[in-house]
């Protein structure tokens, strides 16, 4: 089984993809963007991940060609996103391109490539 884990160098998605390596190929994928999160943490993790075996990849899901990623890729586990409510109100339009038109073309992109198992995380 190959899966590809979103958001896979923040605190939850960093666990998941430590467990999910044990016993499945795991392709990390994460924006590194810091807002609430340090970018310098979300890379230390990436570091830790890769020592582990996990393949970790920066994209961007709101803009990157999200199609390569996907191939041959049996799950997703969809945990990117900015988070926060209180900075949510003042980056409105940042927070609505990432967790809502991000996710969207993730899901899209997904049923195109024969996904068969998403699980998005909120």
């Amino acid at each position: 089984v190959r899966g590809v884990v979103t958001g896979a160098a923040g605190f939850i998605g960093s666990a998941l993809c430590i467990e999910l390596q044990k016993a499945h190929d795991v392709l990390g994928v994460d924006s590194f963007e810091g807002i609430l999160y340090p970018s310098e943490v979300k890379r230390q993790n990436a570091s830790d991940l890769e020592s582990l075996g996990v393949l970790i990849e920066e994209l961007d899901l709101r803009h990157a060609d999200l199609g390569p990623m996907l191939d041959g890729a049996d799950a997703v586990v969809h945990l990117a996103a900015l988070p926060g409510l209180v900075p949510s109100w003042t980056h409105y339009d940042e927070y609505l391109s990432c967790n809502v038109l991000g996710t969207l073309r993730l899901v899209e992109t997904a049923v195109s490539a024969g996904v068969t198992r998403f699980i998005h995380g909120s």
